[in-house]
């Protein structure tokens, strides 16, 4: 019985981690001479060929920065806009946006961990003559999903970018979510080099 149970936990375990992605970034860059980040509209882009995927994402992240900063890029730009550079450069500024914050996925890989078995010892009621026993945890497989996302900040207003980054995310859940993750990740990254504010 304290073995089921015990294997039985160890199943719940795996399932609550396996519902947690964790960001991280694997690189990044800013602009040395770029000063502290104070968009008045900051365009937010989120690069698939999945329509409803970018609308939830873009959303997202227009919550992340502020709904009154920020706009989901899908109520200016259509994909073709998406896909020629100098239309979609033409109708932001005609629009007044002076940022952007643009993330597009550039990588997934299955990367697959063995977990070996582990012994543990056990107390069974009062009999110490023969109450000790080994309870033993089988060992098994573990594949995690990593996605690659490249996140780029530019300044329209000066027409270059000031900060990227590249981070993975290990398994997550939906993109829309990865996405605040990876939005929340990339803020630390810029508040400690100076480009925004400290958190409130």
């Amino acid at each position: 019985m304290l073995q089921l149970s015990r294997i039985v936990s160890v199943g719940l375990l795996m399932a609550l981690l396996s519902g947690c992605a964790s960001t991280t970034f694997r690189s990044t860059w800013s602009d040395p001479q770029a000063k502290p980040i104070r968009f008045q509209r900051t365009l937010a882009v989120f690069m698939t060929p999945n329509e409803g995927e970018r609308r939830a994402s873009e959303d997202q992240l227009v919550q992340f920065i502020g709904p009154t900063r920020s706009t989901a890029s899908y109520s200016l730009l259509s994909r073709a806009d998406l896909d020629d550079t100098d239309r979609a450069k033409e109708k932001v500024r005609a629009a007044g946006f002076d940022g952007a914050v643009v993330m597009r996925v550039i990588g997934e890989r299955q990367e697959v961990t063995y977990e070996p078995p582990t012994y543990y010892r056990g107390y069974w009621g009062g009999y110490h003559s023969r109450g000790w026993g080994t309870v033993y945890d089988p060992g098994y497989l573990r594949t995690d999903t990593i996605v690659s996302v490249e996140t780029n900040v530019y300044s329209l207003a000066e027409d270059k970018l000031i900060w990227s980054g590249v981070s993975e995310t290990f398994d997550p859940n939906d993109t829309p979510r990865m996405v605040t993750e990876i939005a929340e990740a990339a803020a630390k990254q810029m508040r400690e080099r100076g480009l925004l504010p400290p958190a409130q």
